[in-house]
């Protein structure tokens, strides 16, 4: 009698593993795109994309050497955004890395002076002569939003007008805000993500 409480029990534990298994539907993998995140050094690179996974910063980051990779998850889809360092060194080292992204991000410190702006707006356009960025995406973030003398997004977006002819998004950040960064990469996903992620 024992045991055939056992196969009894058995048995249930077995059905109620199979309804679970066809009742629980699994959510389809997440697409991944690569997208490249330059700008010069000391413009907040390291601190958003830190800051945008929820990282806690005690202390600001030391200069990028080399590249780091983080993903930047969204509701349906995946931005795998590889920075590299902004030092004039490794500056030269740029054209190797705009092959297969899907989006360039390029970052810019509006609270810094004016011809230390316009030679990280020069740096861009020199960028975008490369053929490889003729179809894809640009993101400038107009970071450190909330420091003293920093200009807005609309400035910096009549400053790249007058110098771009290419389409380009311009987008307010507060690097070390995980909303303000969250809200500037927004308009990149919605515009040219969605349907993937309409968020």
């Amino acid at each position: 009698m024992d045991n055939f409480w056992l196969c009894v029990s058995g048995i249930r534990i077995l059905a109620y593993r199979l309804c679970c298994k066809c009742c629980t539907k699994e959510e389809p993998p997440r697409p991944q795109y690569p997208i490249l995140v330059l700008g010069h050094e000391g413009c907040g690179k390291t601190t958003l994309l830190s800051i945008f996974n929820g990282e806690e910063l005690t202390a600001p980051p030391a200069p990028t050497v080399g590249f780091s990779i983080k993903s930047l998850v969204f509701p349906r889809v995946i931005l795998v955004a590889k920075e590299i360092g902004g030092s004039g060194e490794q500056k030269s080292y740029w054209n190797r890395y705009l092959k297969d992204i899907a989006t360039l991000v390029y970052v810019i410190d509006c609270a810094t002076p004016a011809d230390q702006r316009t030679a990280a707006i020069l740096t861009l356009i020199a960028l975008l002569d490369n053929a490889s960025l003729a179809n894809i995406p640009l993101l400038v973030l107009a970071n450190k939003q909330d420091l003293p003398g920093a200009i807005s997004e609309t400035e910096l977006l009549k400053e790249l007008r007058d110098k771009i002819t290419r389409d380009v998004l311009v987008a307010p950040c507060v690097g070390t805000s995980r909303e303000s960064v969250q809200a500037a990469f927004a308009p990149l996903v919605r515009q040219y993500f969605t349907p993937l992620d309409s968020s």
